[in-house]
């Protein structure tokens, strides 16, 4: 019994090779900019491009939605090389709030907030504290945000200089709050699960 050998059908393999291509290219570009968190990390990956300890270590901690856009909180290590080669380097912690807009097929950053210690000179031991003011071009939108190393804290309250407090969970091990316009922070304290202060952080300006 003879087996019938499929016969090779120039258009139908230059369809598939087609539909091919399209499928990776698809898939490329899902993985490129269609996401706001794979365009934020493309963006530390750009500024740190010859660091391998900033690139290995870049991790989102959260994304958060905010009106048209939506707004990404990464962190990573990098090495701070000492101005004489005989010093000893630092390892610096840095940390980014991106506000990211739909542009086209890809998101892109239209602003940025960022803030970061030197691990040898001083370290937050129990949450870190950064703010800015972001959204430019367009409405003015104030940011407190940072990490939570301490696992006692399960929640931050922000005090604003209008009066306005804001509690929000820890969320990846960091934290993030949101206001409309140019607000002031106060302070930032850190609370247990039953709403009781561990820590309080008051800036020095």
């Amino acid at each position: 019994m003879s087996t019938k050998m499929p016969q090779y059908d120039p258009k139908k393999w230059h369809k598939t090779i087609q539909a091919g291509v399209f499928l990776a290219l698809l898939m490329l570009l899902s993985g490129c900019a269609f996401s706001p968190e794979r365009a934020a990390t493309d963006a530390v990956r750009q500024m740190a491009v010859n660091s391998t300890r900033a690139l290995s270590t870049l991790r989102v901690l959260q994304t958060v939605p905010w009106k048209d856009g939506q707004l990404v909180l990464l962190v990573y290590e990098d090495e701070m090389r000492p101005p004489s080669p005989d010093g000893p380097s630092t390892t610096v912690h840095q940390l980014y709030l991106f506000h990211m807009m739909p542009g086209g097929l890809a998101w892109k950053v239209t602003s940025s907030s960022g803030m970061g210690w030197e691990e040898e000179v001083w370290a937050p031991s129990v949450f870190s504290v950064g703010s800015g003011i972001i959204g430019q071009p367009g409405p003015e939108l104030s940011a407190v945000y940072g990490q939570v190393f301490d696992e006692r804290v399960a929640f931050l309250e922000v005090a604003w200089a209008d009066g306005e407090k804001q509690r929000v969970k820890v969320v990846g091990g960091s934290y993030l709050t949101l206001r409309d316009g140019s607000q002031e922070m106060v302070d930032v304290i850190g609370l247990n699960a039953d709403g009781e202060a561990i820590h309080t952080f008051e800036p020095r300006w």
